[in-house]
């Protein structure tokens, strides 16, 4: 054969070799690719990262070439083979869920970042990245058996030159393209489906093969399409990052993960909502797109002020912006000074794209120029075309922002970086910078402060806090260079005191640290990673993992579980605040209130600038009912933040408590004033005119308080308790139907409003509508257990309608609730009594005469029941100790002159006293009623004065028939008889009724 024969034939029998030594070369680069940006997410794209996702990639090929060798001496080169591309093709597949299963393995927070970002990358990319360096031995012995044994080098050569091809190839598809276009773990499920169509061709008939082909295909094909059913399929799979419920927007380039978040903002007037933009982990930037003078970070206000103080008077400003993230800053400047303008670079289009989206961008403002570009790349053209001649403005102000957590461009920070920054900028121009570093070792701080001063004659240092900075602790710092120099006033040094947001370095605080080392940072050295690796090393943002662990628990209304997460956070770190602020959430939201206060006085003692902390000790407070105490933390909380629009409501309802009218007011004008403009506040808004409805009542002015009322239902008739005054103002004035509209809404509004049941209820019962009433009265009883009064209503219902054990658990629970509850125990007296289950009765009754011993109708009923027992004797004792201790009252003479006059016992009749206390019942024969007529007339007859005895049971039958009590009528014809006879009246038992239930 020819040697262009034989050429031909290795070509065509290597082919197949070739192409699988090509994909796993790829595979391999696109999973290390891939592997940083998927571990960025969670930790940062650091240094650390790098290095891990290199040695692990790298030690993965190590093991799977020698594993993948020893399966090639095995013979059948070709099916073992298959079976490792197939297995290949699970193994990406299942790692974009074994990342989100390690991210959330609680043991890996406990470590430092760089011990938890290796373990991370290991366990989530060893697997993979093993299999796949299986696969170029055995294609080497693949290709060695396909060109026989004469030209094993030729073999070896080309399958070793085409896993490298397929490297490059793979390096720059997913790095360039394939991550921008398609996303991480889409490009993971791209490798997973040629991995399994590879193994499929190579295996022949197996029906793994098919099955692991149709589930990669069916992957990919669900991770790459649109629509919602498809994203949240995907989401489930791991296959797309999974939203957290705050999540309004996400994307993938080919820098960042990005993501927007719309959450509460503690830097906010009353906390309002904020939209987040996130490039990885990181929290970049805060912004509100209705209020472009809104800056959530501290640097941020740092550079306004500087600004501010340093501005040329005699012109409009011009800056450059480095690092645009959620443009919160050039939104502000362009605000703050509209005849200034800016140019603002930021390298990933996309990331302007969501600040267009949600953070008020607009794109079309003549003063603002963008620019995607890197920005040292933007300031040498910039210079190039100054030196070229062309007519370019220079920069008042320089601002960098370019940093994204650990991970610091360090070629905008060298010397001649910094140079070109000090060309670009006019004669009397400022550059600011800001970076993160440790009080204390200042290494990365110092390099940079060195290398400013190598160029600026005038260099500050502001740390982003409040005070001076503590060693060892981790603070934001911005550095500012300017070409001359500088009177900053008392920017930053300003006295201590609730207005002061950030500190001014002395030179003293700085001096010794810079000079420790000496080091410059220049283009040919600039070891940021090494500078920040104390910082790295001693983040905190494990802490965080297991207080963003801790609010899910506390969202999803678990709070004591949410409480063991924050206790496990401060374990790391004691007095971090965060963890403390939301522990003390998670024990008040389970009512443990005193345990809240001493949780938040040590947040307030560690952060005493903090003014959220303040408001919620305030608030704690409040619920205590400790008034005092309340209006000392938000007297404070409103000195550190007098704008808060939720301070102020409170304020003004503490005032309110202390009858300190005229400031709570005032207050509470405030609060309004910012709420009442803007519809999302409507709920908040109506409190403040609800509070003022209240003042209004205090000081006596009536229609004003119904106004305020009237206006707060406006704003939100979702507030409970302005309607449920409304409510009562028109129960009171008779309105039944206007106040059983808002008693409704009310209930309506705050389901849990056990007063508003009650009181719904009880109107309802005055209607007619008892089935409904039970209802509320119930609804009141089991929201609140210790609502004495609503169990007692309720069991009076059930009681009425026969359901007598549920009936007699309520009454027994109305006085476990309140046990001196008179008006309970005489009802349950009473429904005893009427049960026939005497002795209770009897027990009962007693009890309410020895706590209330004014109590008529338990006299009446006790003395009624003895008689029904047949203790004649008992009944006339009970009813002369109720005459003596109720001031003769009327109720207790009429049973007590029946007795007397018609008692079975004749020695304990005693006429005279009968026909005296039924003269003191009915002075005017007249206008008495039947009943009392009736005990007359018996008085008389055991009197012996028949004749009148006759003459007045005759007044009270006439009186009877006419108003047609038939029965009343018969009885006193009966007596009228025995009078007629000279006879007198003897009772056969109980002839008078209990007395009626407490109203």
């Amino acid at each position: 054969m020819s040697d262009a024969a034989a050429s031909r034939t290795d070509f065509s029998s290597l082919l197949g070799p070739a192409l699988i030594a090509l994909f796993g070369g790829a595979a391999i680069m696109a999973v290390e690719i891939v592997a940083t940006r998927l571990v960025a997410q969670y930790l940062g794209a650091s240094l650390y990262t790098w290095t891990a996702a290199i040695g692990v990639v790298l030690g993965g090929i190590m093991i799977g070439n020698y594993l993948g060798g020893r399966l090639a001496d095995w013979g059948n080169s070709r099916g073992v083979l298959s079976g490792v591309l197939l297995c290949a093709s699970l193994a990406c597949l299942a790692l974009p869920g074994w990342n989100v299963m390690i991210k959330d393995w609680e043991f890996t927070w406990t470590l430092s970042i760089p011990q938890r970002i290796a373990l991370h990358v290991f366990l989530t990319f060893i697997v993979p990245t093993l299999i796949l360096g299986m696969i170029s031995p055995l294609v080497a012995k693949l290709a060695i058996d396909a060109t026989g044994p004469d030209h094993p080098g030729r073999a070896l050569g080309t399958m070793a030159a085409c896993g490298a091809i397929g490297s490059i190839a793979g390096t720059f598809l997913a790095g360039f393209l394939l991550v921008a276009w398609i996303g991480s773990t889409q490009t993971l499920c791209l490798v997973a489906a040629i991995s399994a169509l590879a193994g499929l061709w190579l295996g022949g008939g197996w029906s793994a093969s098919y099955l692991c082909s149709g589930a990669s295909l069916a992957a990919l094909v669900i991770a790459v399409t649109p629509g919602e059913t498809c994203a949240r399929l995907s989401q489930v799979l791991a296959l797309r990052p999974f939203p957290s419920p705050y999540t309004i927007y996400m994307d993938e380039s080919a820098y960042s993960f990005i993501a927007v978040e719309r959450v509460q903002r503690d830097v906010t007037e009353a906390g309002q909502e904020v939209n987040v933009l996130r490039l990885d982990q990181l929290a970049h930037s805060y912004g509100r797109p209705e209020t472009p003078d809104f800056l959530g970070y501290v640097y941020e206000r740092i550079y306004a002020a500087v600004t501010e103080q340093a501005r040329p008077a005699d012109r409009p400003t011009h800056a450059l912006m480095i690092g645009g993230g959620g443009y919160s800053y050039p939104r502000y400047y362009l605000h703050r000074w509209p005849d200034a303008t800016m140019d603002a670079v930021e390298i990933d289009p996309a990331v302007t794209r969501a600040a267009e989206l949600y953070f008020g961008l607009d794109r079309n403002d003549p003063r603002l120029s963008i620019h995607h570009a890197d920005g040292r790349a933007f300031l040498r053209n910039e210079l190039k075309r100054v030196r070229g001649g062309s007519t370019v403005r220079p920069y008042d102000f320089v601002y960098g922002d370019a940093v994204n957590d650990y991970t610091v461009p360090h070629h905008l920070t060298t010397v001649e970086f910094n140079r070109m920054v000090a060309e670009a900028l006019s004669p009397s121009g400022v550059y600011l910078i800001n970076l993160i570093d440790m009080y204390g070792t200042q290494s990365f701080l110092g390099a940079v402060v060195n290398s400013l001063r190598e160029v600026f004659p005038t260099v500050y240092v502001f740390c982003a806090s409040p005070t001076a900075p503590k060693p060892g602790e981790r603070y934001t710092f911005v550095v500012l260079g300017a070409k001359q120099p500088l009177e900053l006033g008392e920017i930053g040094r300003e006295p201590p005191g609730p207005q002061r947001q950030f500190h001014r370095m002395s030179e003293e605080e700085i001096a010794p640290r810079m000079d420790r080392r000496r080091i410059f940072l220049t283009d040919d050295y600039a070891p940021v990673q090494s500078l920040l690796a104390e910082v790295v090393r001693e983040s905190k943002r494990n802490v965080l993992a297991f207080v963003d662990r801790g609010v899910e628990y506390l969202r999803d209304n678990d709070p004591t579980t949410a409480e063991r997460y924050f206790e496990k956070a401060l374990k790391l770190d004691p007095k971090n605040p965060v963890a403390l602020r939301f522990l003390s959430a998670a024990v008040r939201t389970q009512n443990r209130l005193e345990a809240a206060v001493t949780l938040q006085r040590k947040l307030v003692d560690e952060n005493p600038t903090d003014p959220t902390a303040w408001l919620a000790l305030g608030k704690t407070y409040m619920s205590l009912n400790r008034w005092d105490e309340a209006l000392i933390a938000l007297e404070r909380a409103a000195l550190l933040q007098p704008k808060s629009a939720e301070i102020q409501a409170r304020l003004g309802e503490t005032y309110l408590m202390h009858d300190r009218l005229d400031e709570a007011a005032n207050c509470l004008r405030r609060a309004i004033a910012f709420y009442a403009p803007r519809p999302e506040y409507a709920l908040q808004a109506a409190d403040g005119l609800y509070n003022l409805a209240r003042i209004a009542r205090a000081a006596g002015r009536t229609d004003e308080m119904v106004q305020r009322l009237q206006a707060a239902i406006a704003s939100s008739p979702e507030h409970a308790d302005a309607q449920f005054e409304l409510a009562r103002i028109a129960h009171d004035a008779g309105r039944t139907d206007e106040a059983r509209t808002h008693y409704e809404a009310a209930v309506a509004a705050q389901p849990e409003f056990a007063e508003a049941h009650s009181a719904l209820a009880i109107l309802l019962l005055d209607q007619g509508d008892a089935a409904t009433a039970e209802r509320h009265f119930r609804a009141a009883a089991a929201l609140q257990p210790d609502n004495a009064d609503a169990h007692l209503r309720l069991a009076q219902l059930l009681a009425k309608r026969r359901a007598d054990a549920e009936a007699a658990a309520h009454f027994d629970a109305a006085l476990n609730a309140k046990p001196d509850f008179a008006d309970a125990r005489y009802s349950f007296a009473n429904f005893l009594y009427e049960r026939g289950w005497l002795d209770a009765a009897a027990k009962h009754y007693r009890a309410v005469i020895s706590a209330q011993p004014n109590y008529v109708n338990a006299y009446v009923n006790l003395g009624l029941l003895e008689q029904s027992r047949h203790r004649p004797a008992d009944a006339i004792k009970t009813l002369d100790e109720g005459l003596a201790a109720c001031e003769a009252d009327a109720a207790i003479k009429r049973p007590l002159a029946w007795l007397l006059a018609t008692c079975s016992d004749e020695s304990l009749r005693d006429g005279a006293r009968a026909l005296t206390l039924a003269r003191e019942l009915a002075p005017d024969v007249e206008t008495a009623d039947i009943a009392t007529l009736h005990v007359l007339a018996a008085a008389l007859a055991q009197a012996g004065r028949f004749d009148e005895a006759i003459n007045t049971a005759e007044r009270g039958r006439t009186r009877a028939e006419t108003e047609g009590n038939t029965q009343l009528a018969a009885e006193l014809e009966r007596c009228i008889g025995l009078y007629r006879q000279n006879k007198t009246y003897t009772a056969p038992g109980t002839t008078t009724r209990a007395a009626d239930e407490p109203k």
